[in-house]
This record gives structure tokens, sequence and C-alpha cells, in this order.
């Protein structure tokens, strides 16, 4: 997502400590969302989830990642035990506030055997996905709607995904918002501790200064040799054959270059 949008993307919570004016003059948490979720002709949408989420989208839930067995037809190896024999099995992939699920969607049906699982607070683009999914009759998209950072860190073991990616996160271009944004360290930090060894990270924004901000967020875990780049600094043009996103066409438009991060883990 790009600039002066009302609807931000997915996910992460950020503790901030304010004091509270209670009798004992504890000091209270205030969560700030990286993303603000409005009810506004949202009733419908919640209907549609209900009637036609079941099996497709995934409750949040803690202490188990039993869950991923039990989706669609895919063989994910070191999950689905009884095929993890299979020459090729398929790849988990797993995209952060996909909006309205143009790439997830696109990348899925090209990648037939592979397991893709799409996390989303809103339920616009759940259910925009959800009609894509029976639409074209596909098994293996999943979905979660939750906050992002509570759904990776909690419902997925470390280790265990092939390719990451969060396209286009909301900027939140104000400098008093800059510390609502998504991309910080320790959310970045965590998508690095799900991926495999070789696993992927795909990040893009058309922001430049937020560019930088995730460049240098990047460059400090790549220190610790968790991660390298796959190119000298940003990624040379688009990566991953995929459609232009709503938000990507947008800064498009308003004449913003596109800057590209593709990180292995180490």
């Amino acid at each position: 997502m790009t600039g002066k949008k009302t609807k931000p993307v997915a996910t992460a919570k950020i503790s901030k400590d304010i004091n509270s004016s209670n009798k004992e003059g504890d000091v209270a948490k205030k969560q700030l969302n990286s993303y603000t979720i409005r009810s506004r002709n949202s009733t419908a949408k919640h209907k549609f989830i209900s009637t036609h989420g079941g099996g497709l989208v995934v409750n949040y839930q803690t202490g188990t990642t039993n869950w991923l067995k039990r989706l669609g037809n895919i063989t994910i190896a070191g999950i689905v035990q009884d095929k993890a024999d299979l020459d090729d099995p398929g790849k988990l992939v797993v995209e952060i506030g996909f909006g309205g699920g143009d790439v997830l969607v696109s990348q899925a049906l090209s990648r037939p055997l592979d397991l893709f699982i799409g996390i989303e607070v809103y339920p616009t683009g759940i259910a925009r996905v959800l009609k894509k999914i029976k639409d074209n009759n596909m098994t293996n998209v999943s979905l979660i709607q939750h906050d992002a950072l509570e759904a990776l860190r909690d419902m997925f073991e470390d280790d265990i995904l092939d390719e990451i990616r969060v396209l286009f996160p909301d900027p939140w271009p104000k400098k008093k918002h800059h510390k609502r944004r998504l991309l910080k360290e320790d959310f970045v930090r965590t998508m690095v501790a799900k991926l495999k060894k070789g696993g992927v990270m795909h990040l893009a924004t058309d922001w430049q200064e937020y560019a930088e901000e995730i460049m240098d967020v990047l460059t400090t875990i790549e220190k610790d040799k968790l991660i390298k780049n796959l190119f000298e600094g940003y990624a040379d043009g688009r990566q991953m054959s995929r459609p232009i996103t709503k938000f990507e066409q947008k800064g498009l438009n308003e004449g913003r270059q596109i800057y590209e991060f593709l990180f292995v883990k180490l």
C-alpha cells in the first residue's frame, strides 16, 4: 500500500507506555496498530466470510501448527509426514497484507503444487480472495484474518517457510506516524525466524524514505549473518512474475519509484 491511503494493510502491534490515571498510578499499555479497522459496510462481507470461509479461513490459534496438516491437497515437506518423500514437495509461502489478493491468487494459480497462506485483517480483502478461490476451484490457498505479528509468531514454527512476502505495506508517510510502520526490526526478525534455511523474503514499497528505513533494518540483520541480500542494494526490476497491485500502480501513476528487496536466509 502506498501514499495517503485510508485503509493500511495488516499487521504488527507496537506497545506504547502511557501514564494511567488509576488510583494505584500504574502504567497502562496502549496498543498502537499499524492498521485501522473500520466497520463501515462490513456486515455483508462478514456474512460472506462466515458462509464461504469454512475450511479456507483458519482461525487464529496458539500452541500448535497442526492446522497446517489439514489444509487442502498440498504436500509440504516435513508437515504431511506420509507424503514427505515426494521428489518435489510443495513449498509453503506466506503473504502478509495481501489486500485485494491479486498477487496471492495469481501466484497460487501458477504454482498449484505449492501452498499459499495469506494473512490479512480486513474483511474486504478476505471476502474478495474467498470469491476468487471459489471461482477458480483453488485448493492451495488458505487465509488467516488476524493481526499478522500474532499470527506469524504463534501459528508457525521457526524454520518452516520457503517464502514470505510483504508487498507495499502502508508507508505511514507523516513523521508522527512512522512508529506505526510494519517493517520494523522486531517484526522483520520474526519473519526471518520463520523462514527455513535458503528461504526467501520479498519486500516492496514505492515510498523512498520507507525503502531506506527497510534497507537499514535488513542491513542490520544481515550483519548478524542471518540473511543475505541477493542483489547489491535494491533488487533489479520487478521480482517474481506477478500482476501490478492497486497500490503499486497508484505509486507509479504518481511518479514514484518501486523499491524491492530480495533476501535469503542463511
